[in-house]
């Protein structure tokens, strides 16, 4: 998998759940364009990270349990050249 999907696709979870809008499971893979069963890994993996993310049956929506941001950031830089890291996202 690209890294540019991977983080677009993170960035695009944590917004939902902040927002309590990621629907049901099947619902929230169609959004990001995954299986069902990857969905679940992704949720495990962060889970296991120690992100507060549970589900409501009620609400039929994930959501993070207490407030919560992901932010993924990456630096790219040229030790060849003398100058400060380009940030990319």
């Amino acid at each position: 998998m690209k890294l540019d999907i991977y983080i677009d696709r993170i960035n695009k979870l944590d917004k939902l759940l902040e927002q309590k809008t990621t629907g049901t499971p099947a619902e929230l893979a169609k959004k990001l364009k995954i299986s069902k069963s990857r969905l679940f890994c992704v949720i495990d993996d962060l889970k296991y990270m120690d992100v507060p993310i549970k589900y409501s049956r009620k609400l039929q929506t994930y959501y993070y349990q207490r407030p919560y941001k992901i932010e993924i950031i990456l630096n790219f830089t040229d030790l060849s050249i003398k100058q400060g890291p380009v940030n990319l996202f």
